[in-house]
């Protein structure tokens, strides 16, 4: 069995854990792997759709482009994430603000997953009081769309999640800019968040072909302790990956990582002057993502 002590599948009860755990590893492990490789076959590459976003809605305006937005997405996308920041910075901590996103995004004719950015938690006045907010109204709002999808959440950070479809992982992180509020908060932070992309990557990793990672954070050497052994696990296990992420507002696709070549950044456009972006994992190796800025 897996060393990978912290899967969860959406919707399991807590009391009756360890006995699904072990069927769930059993049985869930096997999440990339298709008929084709039962008979030692190349599986045929399927295409997963899905939207990203994140850093908006910046103004009051937004609020009605985003609901725009979410309503022209492909109904026949997987999900679609928001890698953060709900609101800009100068705007207070209300609780108003947290519920008015959340019942937008919950508008979306596909699953939404939320990641937290600074700007609704560690920069607010009380970074304690904002998490309770980010908690109350974003943590799990998956759940409110009955997908099918199976979804994987750590136990020790319940906002990081995790999905295998298609021949790809997905896993999504709590990783923040912003100000640095709790520097033992933010250790413990990063090294739940490399904790559970290495425990991912030890369970699903050899039978996936693609690797994508949601976070919020432009990759500075603030996160050095999360990117620089995340990197080197990337490059080891050597197949296509990607990290997507909000925070700088302008759109950047690059390589920034010296020692993953393989690993691709994109930081998506402030979502008020770009739409959600529509990413392609098309499980070629010569093109594994492929995107439209355009939404559709």
């Amino acid at each position: 069995m897996s060393g990978m002590r912290v899967i969860v599948k959406r919707g399991f009860d807590f009391g009756v854990q360890k006995f699904l755990l072990i069927l769930g590893v059993l049985t869930l492990s096997m999440g990339c792997v298709t008929t084709a490789d039962t008979a030692n076959q190349s599986p045929t590459p399927k295409t997963s759709r899905i939207y990203v976003m994140g850093d908006v809605p910046y103004k009051a305006e937004e609020y009605d482009k985003l609901s725009r937005d979410l309503s022209e997405m492909s109904s026949s996308a997987l999900f679609a994430v928001h890698v953060g920041d709900i609101k800009p910075g100068a705007w207070p901590c209300t609780e108003t603000i947290y519920k008015k996103v959340s019942d937008i995004l919950k508008t979306s004719p596909i699953p939404v997953f939320s990641l937290p950015g600074d700007n609704e938690w560690n920069d607010c006045t009380l970074p304690e009081s904002a998490w309770e907010k980010w908690e109350r109204y974003f943590l799990r709002i998956d759940q409110n769309w009955e997908s099918g999808l199976r979804v994987y959440r750590s136990i020790q950070r319940e906002e990081n999640f995790s999905i295998v479809q298609n021949g790809t992982l997905f896993v999504g992180v709590n990783v923040v800019g912003g100000k640095v509020h709790d520097k033992d908060e933010w250790r413990r932070r990063h090294a739940d968040d490399l904790s559970w992309i290495q425990e991912n990557l030890d369970q699903f990793g050899e039978s996936c072909h693609t690797l994508v990672i949601f976070g919020h954070a432009l990759p500075t050497p603030r996160h050095l302790d999360l990117f620089g052994p995340l990197t080197a696990r990337i490059a080891t296990w050597g197949k296509p990956a990607l990290y997507i992420h909000g925070d700088g507002h302008r759109w950047i696709q690059d390589h920034p990582f010296p020692n993953a070549p393989n690993l691709l950044r994109i930081q998506v456009d402030q979502g008020g002057i770009a739409p959600p972006l529509a990413l392609e994992i098309t499980g070629q190796s010569e093109q594994p993502f492929l995107w439209d800025r355009r939404l559709n």
